[in-house]
């Protein structure tokens, strides 16, 4: 793929423009090999899935998972570009505020049930539903109305024009389910993907079988994925040094020495949008004080952080969620330096001239999320912040700490758009926001990312994203030090996989040479 200017152009590819951006750090095999059918792959997670409900899924173990299970109307592929997927063709029409997808015909659920237009309308109107409580609503756009044309055709009306609606289509949130199933979708499934559910285990394992009715030729290459659960990393990577796995989804930094120095196995990287923030509560104190969160900006050391959380494996950040990497990235807002002088003025003026106490949760399930805690802890200390820690595992903290303690580090993986990668994460959560779990609310930030969402022009669009970033930098609720690599790890003679920069591991294309 060449990266030519003319590609930016009408309706903005915000997947050509990343991949440019990214200098293309991928490599593609020079020659050809004719993949083997059968075997078993196994991957490992350090995580489990606690439910595979597409629109209320919610980490990247459930994404993945339910992407063996189901399709989208689209796909955003390694290079961020959409593609089909049960959509064929899709056309923008009233400068993008209408949206017409054709779909591929002859698709069956795993139940056997033809996949028609009408499926696809009751999936994103579920989504829709304030019921559900998907945090999809917010990043697929202001759909107004979705309607089926005629069994192989849809059409969207939003409220305003989006220039990466396709894309957005792509998000896990929006698999397409059977309409009217009877199914319990949080230990069931019924799609069309490549895979079907034989087996879910919460906390132990996933086990998923060949689709024999899927509508690529040829697809998958494997029988079987047995997805493994290893909350000890060490256990996780003596598994795939032994034999006993196939694939480390994500390895961590300080173990890619360990691993490149073992037999039969290759590490990989790549550079992406995955960050892991320092979450501030803006609607609760002490953080709904501008100068409280500041204060604690100023009080950390970025280079630091990259250096000894990631071992260099990463980039550093500027307190707004697109990466350095991506196309509309704000060169000229600057990380904030540390000033413990300023800092500790900032508290005084808040009202904590003697320091202020704070319980900072974080888990170790995710890479960065507890020796950046601890880094913290130690950094924010000369400023005034007496930081205690809590560790807790990570389902406990899904379903304790993450949207409802005041103060944490949480950990996000990119996403597919520029649009995706920022909106859901900094406009007010009922206008957009659904993945603001800063309850963060700021005018500005949400006319300026609100506009940016509709805007066609690319260099209007780029003024647009340019002000927000300063702005959430400056005001915003988040310390983003850095964005971390993806670091993954697999044996030699599995095929057709390697590091990806999103959230996908594409199962299907992957074959043993056994």
């Amino acid at each position: 793929m060449l990266c030519k200017k003319s590609m930016l152009k009408g309706l903005l590819s915000a997947g050509v423009a990343l991949a440019c951006a990214a200098g293309l750090l991928w490599s593609q095999p020079t020659m050809a090999q004719e993949p083997q059918k059968g075997g078993t792959l196994r991957v490992s997670f350090p995580g489990s899935p606690r439910l595979i409900d597409p629109p209320i899924t919610g980490s990247v173990e459930e994404w993945i998972v339910t992407s063996w299970l189901y399709n989208n109307l689209t796909r955003v592929d390694e290079k961020f570009n959409v593609q089909p997927d049960l959509a064929v063709s899709w056309e923008p029409a009233e400068a993008g505020k209408v949206w017409t997808f054709k779909l591929r015909p002859g698709v069956k659920f795993a139940s056997g049930k033809d996949m028609t237009a009408d499926d696809v309308v009751a999936s994103i109107n579920r989504i829709l539903d304030p019921n559900t409580k998907s945090r999809g609503k917010g990043g697929l756009g202001p759909i107004e109305k979705v309607e089926a044309v005629d069994p192989l055709t849809v059409r969207f009306t939003l409220a305003r024009p989006i220039a990466d609606f396709a894309s957005n289509l792509a998000l896990p949130y929006a698999r397409i389910m059977p309409k009217g199933a009877k199914l319990n979708f949080n230990i069931e499934a019924d799609g069309t993907g490549p895979f079907i559910l034989k087996e879910f285990v919460v906390g132990e394992k996933v086990v998923v079988e060949r689709n024999p009715n899927y509508f690529v030729k040829g697809l998958p290459h494997v029988d079987r994925v047995v997805l493994t659960v290893y909350p000890d990393s060490t256990a996780e990577l003596n598994a795939l040094k032994d034999g006993k796995t196939d694939i480390v989804w994500q390895v961590r930094p300080d173990q890619v020495t360990l691993l490149s120095e073992a037999k039969d196995i290759k590490v990989e990287e790549i550079a992406t949008g995955s960050f892991v923030p320092v979450v501030m509560r803006s609607d609760q104190p002490p953080f709904n004080d501008a100068r409280v969160r500041k204060a604690l900006k100023l009080s950390i050391e970025r280079e630091t952080m990259v250096k000894n959380i990631l071992g260099g494996h990463g980039a550093i950040g500027n307190d707004q969620s697109l990466p350095p990497t991506n196309p509309f990235f704000n060169k000229d807002v600057k990380p904030a330096r540390r000033d413990i002088a300023a800092a500790k003025k900032l508290l005084a003026e808040a009202g904590h001239a003697n320091g202020l106490k704070a319980t900072l949760y974080t888990s170790d399930a995710r890479v960065g999320m507890l020796p950046q805690a601890l880094l913290v802890q130690q950094m924010a200390k000369e400023a005034g912040f007496d930081i205690q820690i809590q560790n807790t595992p990570w389902d406990v903290f899904l379903n304790t700490v993450w949207e409802k303690r005041p103060f944490y580090i949480n950990n996000w993986f990119a996403r597919p758009t520029t649009d995706t990668s920022i909106l859901p994460f900094f406009t007010t959560r009922d206008k957009g926001g659904s993945l603001n779990d800063y309850y963060y609310s700021n005018a500005q930030v949400d006319e300026l990312l609100l506009a940016a969402q509709a805007e066609l022009d690319v260099a209007k669009r780029r003024e647009l994203y340019n002000k927000a970033q300063a702005v959430i930098s400056e005001d915003g609720p988040a310390i983003i030090a850095f964005f971390k690599n993806n670091i993954t790890a697999f044996r030699t003679d599995v095929m057709g996989y390697t590091a990806d920069p999103g959230i996908n591991l594409t199962a299907e294309k992957i074959w043993l040479k056994r």
